[in-house]
């Protein structure tokens, strides 16, 4: 494997999905000191601008059939959300729907045409997921999770077809350190009904920043810790590291998959440090 840079420019960019024909992939960034979306081919040497302006934008998706970019956008903490949709083939962003406490988007791939978002029960105790249509403002809620207390932080994804939910949740980083054995834990949450089946990956105390494989029989997840590592996890716990970050720094990575399987976008960190010198200050 010879990963290669994708986002050239000194700013902060995450990926978030792929265009449906696995030629570009579509990701946030603050390059332009708020939050917007863009796009970059694989063979292009500078990114495209979905959509940016005075609203942050974040977790870009492209509809099942592959006529939309959907987003979040929002002005700051504790305002509303908005879901919005501007055509792949670009034009004016519009209003799908608005919500207090909407968190993230997750689109299934065709021939599959659900579309999920999530946001947090008023209590802050669960998550609610609800399906949207991406062409109307219409909404019905499919499965809640409970979060454990206290809540560090947590993940999830919808499958590729559209049929499952993946979920996992951290334990906060003293606490999971001081356990002798360490053994992070998805659920596995069927939405046509049934009961949620719990995997156990042995050797990782944690999984953050899931996202479903391209064939739905595993998940990229980020795994906590001192250092960033990238595991690709299958439907048996057994885990496999993809990307290990050379930089000692407590955070995340995401690894989002194109739908033909052939490439992996994976966000990296790259940190300088410089003396600078002062003079008749």
């Amino acid at each position: 494997m010879n990963p290669r840079r994708l986002t050239l420019e000194e700013s902060i960019d995450y990926p978030s999905t792929w265009m449906s024909d696995s030629k570009a992939v579509v990701f946030w960034s603050n390059r332009n000191d708020r939050w917007g979306i863009y796009k970059k081919g694989l063979d292009q040497t500078t990114a495209q601008t979905i959509v940016t302006g005075p609203d942050n934008k974040s977790w870009p998706v492209v509809s099942p059939d592959g006529s939309w970019i959907l987003y979040l956008s929002y002005r700051g903490p504790r305002t509303p959300v908005r879901i919005m949709r501007v055509p792949t083939s670009g034009g004016t962003p519009q209003l799908v729907l608005e919500g207090r406490d909407i968190q993230r988007l997750m689109c299934a791939r065709s021939p599959a045409a659900l579309c999920v978002f999530s946001e947090l029960s008023p209590d802050r105790k669960q998550v609610i997921f609800s399906a949207f249509d991406p062409m109307q403002e219409r909404r019905r809620e499919i499965t809640r999770v409970n979060l454990k207390q206290p809540v560090a932080d947590y993940s999830y994804d919808l499958s590729p077809d559209g049929s499952q939910l993946a979920f996992a949740q951290s334990q906060p980083f003293g606490f999971a350190q001081s356990q002798p054995q360490r053994e992070a834990r998805l659920q596995i949450l069927p939405l046509a009904g049934g009961e949620a089946r719990e995997v156990n990956v042995k050797g990782w105390y944690s999984l953050l920043r899931l996202v479903w494989a391209a064939d739905g029989r595993g998940l990229f997840a980020s795994a906590g810790g001192l250092e960033t590592t990238l595991l690709y996890v299958d439907l048996e716990g057994r885990a496999q590291v993809i990307w290990h970050q050379r930089f000692r720094l407590v955070g995340w990575t995401i690894g989002v998959p194109s739908p033909n399987g052939r490439y992996l976008a994976v966000s990296g960190q790259a940190i300088d440090n410089n003396v600078w010198l002062l003079e008749n200050f």
